[in-house]
């Protein structure tokens, strides 16, 4: 299986309720570079702002702005996030860095 397939199905396996496609998953080296600039940008925050910001990614499917390109966070990982913010599960942006930590070759 091509490396979008086996990523589709280990994010479907480690993030219960979300159901990602092949379709869904950039080239691994713009997910890896998405993954990375997104873990940087989430350990730059202070404790504080990293808990607002996890709280409102969970709870409202906002998590899509980090990938606009005139935020330029996260921009490779735009199609991740639509999955994220448009399924009704509740998780926080860290632990989506977790996942697809865990998920990267």
């Amino acid at each position: 299986m091509a490396f979008e397939d086996d990523f589709a199905a280990c994010l479907t396996n480690v993030m219960p309720g979300f159901d990602f496609q092949a379709s869904d998953i950039p080239a691994e080296d713009e997910v890896r570079i998405g993954a990375e600039n997104l873990a940087a940008w989430l350990n730059a925050l202070e404790p504080d702002t990293l808990a607002a910001v996890d709280e409102v990614t969970a709870d409202f499917g906002v998590s899509q702005g980090l990938a606009d390109p005139s935020v330029g966070i996260a921009v490779p990982l735009l199609p991740i996030l639509l999955v994220v913010d448009n399924t009704p599960v509740s998780m926080p942006i860290s632990s989506v860095v977790q996942s697809l930590s865990m998920c990267l070759p």
